[in-house]
């Protein structure tokens, strides 16, 4: 896969994943940032806009997973396993929204403790890369 077309990837996932919330939050105007958790408008029963959001984190998981796997393990290999592992978890929170409660809660502490593990890899890795390009300088 050429260098554009991953790096395409990895942009269109952040920007599904704000188009998606954000017309979300447009089409449910009762959503209060002070009153109520995202996962609320992934709420099948209570929410009208379920299908758009979990559709889009859905979405957004499966492009992440595809960039990871397409593009970054290559370079960053256990960067690009947990993130691919995030991912899938957000299309686990997708899938398992508030209906289903303990599950969802639980899917969802395991996707942002997957996030926290994906971003010391990244540190790790952009830690490793510059201290081998010192040592070859």
């Amino acid at each position: 896969m050429s260098g554009e077309a991953s790096a395409f990837l990895g942009v269109s996932a952040v920007i599904v994943a704000f188009t998606f919330l954000g017309l979300s939050l447009l089409l449910s105007p009762s959503f209060s940032w002070w009153i109520n958790a995202l996962s609320d408008l992934g709420h099948s029963v209570r929410s009208e806009v379920a299908p758009i959001f979990n559709f889009g984190l859905l979405l957004t998981g499966f492009l992440i997973s595809l960039y990871s796997v397409k593009a970054l393990i290559r370079h960053a290999r256990y960067t690009g396993v947990s993130l691919t592992l995030s991912g899938f978890l957000l299309q686990l929170v997708a899938t398992f929204d508030e209906v289903y409660g303990y599950l969802h809660y639980l899917v969802s502490v395991l996707f942002f403790l997957s996030l926290g593990l994906s971003s010391i890899a990244v540190a790790l890795w952009i830690i490793r890369s510059t201290l081998e390009s010192f040592s070859k300088s």
